[in-house]
């Protein structure tokens, strides 16, 4: 895989990552639109890990205070502070995508980066 393959893959995570698209359909398109080689998950894990420096970068004062908040509550969750209150959130909103994510990555999901299902689901 050339560098220029991967720069264009990273600019296109990181223009359709905070849009109301799939980021993952779009780098998977990306590569069978231009005749390049699919890129694997592996490099689309390290593309959307590059996303998620970039939130902890840009809301590091908030998960700082999440942190501080849930510490000084001794991990207890107290929802008169805000920030407590975020974290416990956060964790408690993200146990559905843990279940079902767990749930089927053992059902071999690599016939979902065909190119045909991504077009046809992008368009409902």
């Amino acid at each position: 895989m050339s560098l220029l393959h991967i720069i264009c893959l990273a600019l296109v995570q990181g223009l359709t990552e905070f849009l109301p698209v799939s980021s993952s359909g779009h780098l998977i398109l990306f590569s069978s639109l231009t005749n390049m080689q699919d890129q694997g998950v592996g490099v689309d894990v390290a593309l959307h890990l590059g996303s998620l420096f970039a939130v902890v970068i840009y809301f590091r004062t908030e998960i700082t205070n999440m942190i501080k908040e849930v510490l000084k509550d001794k991990l207890l969750p107290n929802f008169k502070h805000a920030y407590n209150r975020l974290a416990y959130l956060l964790v408690v909103g993200s146990i559905p995508a843990l279940i079902v994510g767990g749930g089927l990555r053992n059902y071999g999901m690599e016939f979902l980066r065909n190119p045909k299902i991504i077009g046809f689901t992008i368009l409902f």
